[in-house]
C-alpha cells in the first residue's frame, strides 16, 4: 500500500514539473513576440500660402518639330550618309535603296506610256474623221489615261528609293545601316529642329484666367546655372482641362541659337501674373516617387496615431516647397523624415525636433 502511495505522489509530481516548464514556456514566447517599437517621425502641416505675382513651374523641353522619316517603298539599303548628332539641312539627302528594280519598272512604264500615246494620236485623227464609234474612242482615252498614271508611280517609286531631310536640324535617330533589307513605311530616323525649342507646362486652373498667347515668361535651368535665363513666349495655350489634375496644357516658344537648350532637359518657368493667389504647398523633402512616376505623401492620422500613403498632383517649384494641386488639405500634417521606413498604416511617434510649417 505505501508502495502505491508513494507512486501516486512521484507521478503528481511530475505532472506538476511539466505545466511549470510549460508556463514558463509561454511567458518566454510572448515576451519575444511583442510588438516593436513605434517609427518615430517628424512631420509638417500642409500651408495655404500667398504666391505673389509670380507662378513658377517646371516643364520638359521639346524639340519644336520632329520628323519620323522611312522609305516609301521596301528594298535593300545601298548607303546611309548621317549619323546620330549630325546637323542636317532642309532637302539634303540622308539614305538611298538600290533603286535597280524601280528604275526597270520606270522603263516597262514609259514604254508603255509611249506605245499608248501614239494609239491616242492615230485614233484621234480616225475619231474626228468618224471613222470609229463613241465607245471605241472612249476606251482608248482610258488606256492612255492608265498608262500615263503607271508611268507616274513607277517614277514615284524611284524618288522613293531615296529619304532627304523635310527641315533644318539634327539627326535624333538613326536605326538603319548600310546593306540592310528594310520595309515600306519603317521609321528609320527621327530630325529635330532645336532653334527655337518649346517648353511644356500645364498650369493650374486658378491662374489660366492670367495666362495668355504671346505672354513673355522667364524660362532656367535648374540642372546648370552657367546657362543664363531665357526669355520665351507662351506659344500655344490649351482650351480644355487635363483630368484629374484641372490643369491646362502650355508650350513656349524659346530661341536657341546657341544649342545650350536640349530636349528632354527639365527647365523652371517663371509666368508673370497680373495678381496674387493662395496656393497648397509642401516642403519638397515630403515627396516621395514610386516605381511607376506617380509622386506621393504619407499622411499622419493624429488620432490613430498612424499614417496613410496619399497620392498628390504636383504644379510648380517655389523654393524648397511644392505646390500642390491635388492629394492633400490646408491644416494636414504630412510626414517629412523617416518616410522611407514607412507604409500604409504604420504606427509612428513624433520625434523631438518636428518642423511646425510646410
Amino acid at each position: 500500500m505505501n508502495t502505491e502511495i508513494k507512486k501516486y505522489s512521484y507521478f503528481i509530481l511530475i505532472i506538476t514539473y511539466c505545466l511549470t516548464l510549460l508556463t514558463a514556456c509561454n511567458h518566454k514566447d510572448t515576451s519575444q513576440t511583442a510588438q516593436p517599437p513605434d517609427i518615430k517621425v517628424s512631420v509638417a502641416e500642409v500651408q495655404l500660402t500667398s504666391a505673389g505675382n509670380t507662378l513658377r513651374l517646371t516643364g520638359s523641353i521639346l524639340p519644336s518639330h520632329m520628323a519620323n522619316l522611312g522609305f516609301m517603298v521596301a528594298g535593300k539599303v545601298s548607303k546611309v550618309m548621317v549619323k546620330e548628332g549630325d546637323r542636317v539641312k532642309k532637302g539634303q539627302t540622308i539614305a538611298t535603296l538600290d533603286p535597280t528594280d524601280y528604275q526597270s519598272g520606270k522603263k516597262v512604264a514609259a514604254a508603255d506610256l509611249q506605245e499608248a500615246e501614239d494609239q491616242y494620236k492615230r485614233l484621234k485623227q480616225v475619231y474626228e474623221q468618224g471613222s470609229i464609234t463613241e465607245a471605241d474612242w472612249v476606251k482608248m482615252q482610258s488606256a492612255y489615261e492608265k498608262a500615263k498614271a503607271a508611268y507616274n508611280v513607277a517614277s514615284k517609286k524611284v524618288s522613293d528609293t531615296r529619304i532627304t531631310s523635310p527641315i533644318n536640324g539634327y539627326v535624333a535617330m538613326k536605326k538603319v545601316e548600310g546593306n540592310e533589307v528594310v520595309g515600306q513605311g519603317t521609321p528609320l530616323f527621327s530630325i529635330v529642329r532645336t532653334d527655337p525649342v518649346k517648353v511644356k507646362i500645364n498650369i493650374p486652373e486658378t491662374e489660366i484666367s492670367q495666362v495668355k498667347v504671346g505672354q513673355k515668361v522667364r524660362v532656367t535651368l535648374p540642372s546648370n546655372d552657367q546657362i543664363p535665363a531665357t526669355e520665351g513666349k507662351i506659344s500655344l495655350l490649351g482650351k480644355v482641362a487635363t483630368p484629374p489634375a484641372r490643369t491646362y496644357n502650355a508650350e513656349i516658344e524659346v530661341a536657341n541659337p546657341d544649342q545650350q537648350l536640349q530636349p528632354g532637359m527639365i527647365a523652371v518657368v517663371d509666368l508673370f501674373l497680373e495678381s496674387s493667389s493662395q496656393r497648397v504647398s509642401i516642403p519638397a523633402q515630403a515627396v516621395i516617387r514610386d516605381a511607376y512616376g506617380s509622386s506621393y505623401v504619407y499622411v499622419l492620422d493624429e488620432k490613430k496615431m498612424n499614417v496613410h500613403k496619399r497620392i498628390i498632383e504636383i504644379g510648380g517649384v517655389s523654393g524648397e516647397s511644392l505646390q500642390i494641386l491635388k492629394g492633400v488639405k490646408p491644416g494636414e500634417k504630412i510626414i517629412t523624415e523617416g518616410q522611407s521606413k514607412l507604409e500604409e498604416g504604420t504606427s509612428v511617434s513624433l520625434s523631438k525636433h518636428t518642423p511646425k510649417k510646410g
